[in-house]
């Protein structure tokens, strides 16, 4: 420092100075939010389609279920009172667009046939003052009967239990289907909480805090109350996501700290550690650039930290040895750009991961490089020169693998041929497996029978005309009789209008959407009448259940009314989509990583047969592996699923790094690669400690991915025939601190 000008000096303090601020300020702008629609293709048209119908109608509802201890607690006039005070509240919570509860839809019955029964007494009783017998025995004809049916009840009132029994239950007792859904059971009530359209995560999380605070204050007498539905699930996941970040962050770190502190890769012991300062750089200086393109912290973030863990800390060892760096820049790059093709999925989350850890892994490089030049060190104090002397167990090393080579190609064409047949598992809620709120959510689909929701959404000029509500009376019935066992209908214009009969007029659909209250109709169509949806709450478990399902419904839709268009939207509908885009062409998304490895390596390398071999363990490694996942049965996940780009992180560096090795005749550096493998291992086991099944199964998937690696690398490595050129030393060894900078 003392042969540095002042200016210099000067000029560096001022830009350590406004890096560290670009890191803080950045960090200061991360927010943790997994959104459940992280899980769904996005940018396309059914992600249009989806927010698109939720702008008109509301985002994703959230399921409140209370149960009671006592059967048919409705009839209680005390708790039908609590329960309407407890909807009054919630439809006053921020952001929130709409509340469906049975009071309210009772109280709202109510005051309607209040009001029509008084509408038809007083038109009648005009007839009647006026003398036109022929008016009144006509009018008394065709409207008289409602008073008739309306009588036996008592009065229209939540305080009538005979009214609110004849309404929620037919003849035999059972709830009539129209109200199955706000009255699933016996001993059961559901109100549907629609949050306002395209809330950011905070906003989502009050509304489902607001709404559990709301419930348990409102003394229903109940057993018990339990929230359920995507804007719950969201919040546990982002819950999950900003606790386990940092724990498993921390747990690699720990692990990767005492394998380099207990392995004697350098002399001496307190610059074993020295690997770790570039790393926790890349570390920051990632999460810094996160926050500053204002991504919010989603579950593939979970994974990046113990992935870039063990990564990382691969480059400083690299560059302490005597290799070219040229060398380790070529692996360096190949394996950021493995990673970084993963940014080419449909899924948001799987993009997340890839984008995080292909920018770690290129500040690792920066950084480690840095680190090098500004504290360095002598070719004495670094190497650990007792692992210089030949292994005797090499050779042994090299007939075992030259034998199991032959096995393991075919393996990998095996798992190759394969591909097409492997399971991917795309369902949201499958891959949810392990969250906390999954339980609660499957409790409530238990009692509803439903758990998520496919819509069937018509646009055109006034949707409710005579025709199109006859049409789509057919389409539900249709619907209802070929798939009753799997959908049901929540919300309808035609259950709505349902007392206009079976052929209402467009006068008299005109006069009931004047006399229903928006509460009613806003669930089912827009104010401007240019757009109706009719919902039905799917159980749907199977992606092929959910295909066949939703091909039938399109089906049932393709002769609408001239002039309008219909579509099927929903998430039963985005997972379907989700799997054919994830899994529509297979081998171009496991080629495609290894494709970007191979080009980074031919480009920075100089010996091109490396590359070649880079590409070939690659190939080897994700063979053999989809071959294990046939074998065992697993499900794919969209993060796993790039099988190819997963491996050839890994495959690529250490067969190039081993062949190197090779050449020279360097078992230190051929250790380091196994010290790699270690670190890489270590890191990954990490996510083995999450709650969620989806993170186990990738850290598993990513540890057997190492140990594929180094046995794909040390194939090629043996299986190659050295040409005599290729005896000619790659490294330039070092002598002095100040050419190991130079180089």
């Amino acid at each position: 420092m003392s042969g540095r000008s002042p200016k210099v000096v000067l000029l560096l303090g001022l830009g350590a100075a406004l890096l560290v601020a670009f890191v803080l300020l950045g960090m200061s702008r991360l927010h943790v939010g997994s959104q459940y629609e992280s899980f769904l293709p996005a940018d396309d048209a059914v992600a249009a389609e989806m927010r698109d119908v939720a702008d008109s109608f509301g985002g994703d509802p959230l399921v409140v279920l209370v149960e009671y201890d006592e059967d048919k607690p409705l009839e209680e006039s005390a708790n039908l009172a609590k329960l309407l005070r407890a909807e009054g509240r919630l439809a006053a919570l921020d952001h929130v667009a709409a509340v469906y509860g049975p009071a309210t839809t009772l109280n709202q019955t109510a005051i309607q046939v209040q009001n029509l029964l008084a509408s038809i007494s007083g038109f009648r009783d005009g007839l009647k003052e006026k003398g036109d017998k022929a008016a009144y025995e006509a009018f008394e004809k065709r409207y008289g009967s409602l008073v008739v049916r309306g009588l036996p009840a008592g009065l229209p009132t939540l305080k009538n239990p005979s009214f609110v029994t004849s309404v929620i239950y037919d003849a035999d007792g059972r709830v009539r289907p129209q109200w199955q859904h706000l009255v699933p059971s016996e001993k059961a009530v559901a109100l549907l909480v629609r949050p306002r359209a395209g809330l950011h995560q905070g906003e989502t999380d009050r509304v489902v805090r607001e709404v559990r605070r709301t419930m348990d204050a409102s003394d229903l007498g109940q057993k018990k109350i339990t929230l359920a539905g995507v804007p719950s699930l969201t919040r546990d996941l982002t819950r999950t996501v900003g606790l386990e970040t940092p724990l498993l962050g921390a747990v690699a770190l720990l692990a990767v700290a005492a394998c380099l502190w207990l392995t004697p890769w350098v002399r001496s012991r307190r610059r074993r550690l020295r690997p770790l300062l570039p790393m926790a750089a890349a570390v920051l200086g990632t999460l810094a650039v996160l926050g500053w393109s204002g991504r919010s912290l989603s579950l593939g973030v979970v994974a990046f930290l113990p992935v870039l863990l063990g990564l990382g800390t691969y480059y400083p060892i690299y560059l302490a040895q005597r290799a070219h760096r040229r060398l380790i820049l070529g692996v360096a790059l190949a394996a950021a750009a493995s990673f970084g093709s993963l940014a080419l999925s449909p899924l948001p989350f799987v993009r997340d991961l890839g984008l995080a850890v292909a920018v770690g892994i290129l500040l690792v490089l920066v950084c480690s490089t840095a680190v090098e030049k500004l504290l360095g060190s002598t070719d004495d104090e670094l190497f650990d020169h007792r692992a210089d002397t030949p292994n005797p167990a090499l050779p042994r090393a090299s007939v075992l693998v030259r034998g199991a080579t032959p096995v393991v190609l075919a393996l990998a064409v095996a798992g190759w041929a394969l591909l097409p047949k492997l399971p991917i598992q795309t369902d949201p809620e499958q891959l949810l497996g392990g969250l906390s709120g999954l339980a609660s959510a499957q409790h409530v689909e238990d009692v509803l029978g439903f758990s998520g929701q496919l819509d069937v959404v018509v646009d055109g000029d006034d949707v409710l005309r005579p025709e199109v509500l006859t049409w789509l009376r057919g389409v539900q019935d249709e619907i209802v009789t070929d798939h009753g066992d799997r959908l049901r209908p929540v919300a309808s214009p035609v259950d709505v209008l349902g007392f206009l009969g079976r052929s209402p007029t467009a006068a008299q659909v005109d006069a009931a959407m004047e006399l229903l209250p928006a509460y009613l109709t806003g669930a089912v169509v827009t104010p401007g009448r240019d757009r109706l949806v009719l919902s039905f709450g799917a159980e749907l478990r199977r992606i092929d259940e959910q295909r066949a399902i939703v091909a039938d419904v399109r089906q049932t839709l393709d002769d609408p009314p001239a002039g309008y268009d219909v579509r099927v939207s929903g998430i039963p509908v985005a997972a379907v989509h989700g799997y054919d885009v994830v899994s529509a062409d297979r081998y171009l998304a496991n080629l495609v990583g290894i494709v970007a490895a191979g080009l980074a390596l031919l480009l920075v390398l100089r010996r091109r047969l490396d590359a070649l071999r880079g590409v070939v363990a690659a190939l080897l490694a994700s063979g053999v592996g989809m071959f294990a996942v046939w074998l065992t049965g697993i499900d794919l996940t969209p993060i796993t699923f790039a099988l190819g780009s997963l491996m050839a992180a890994a495959s690529g560096e250490f067969a190039v790094l081993m062949a190197a090795a090779r050449r020279q005749g360097d078992p230190a550096l051929h250790r380091s690669v196994l010290l790699a493998a270690t670190l890489s291992a270590l890191g990954y086991a990490a996510l083995l400690l999450s709650s969620l099944d989806l993170v186990r199964q990738f850290g598993l998937v990513l540890m057997a991915s190492v140990g594929l690696a180094v046995v794909a690398a040390s194939c090629v490595t043996w299986m190659v025939p050295r040409r005599p050129e290729e005896h000619a030393l790659e490294f330039t060894r070092v002598e002095t601190e100040k050419e190991l900078v130079d180089a």
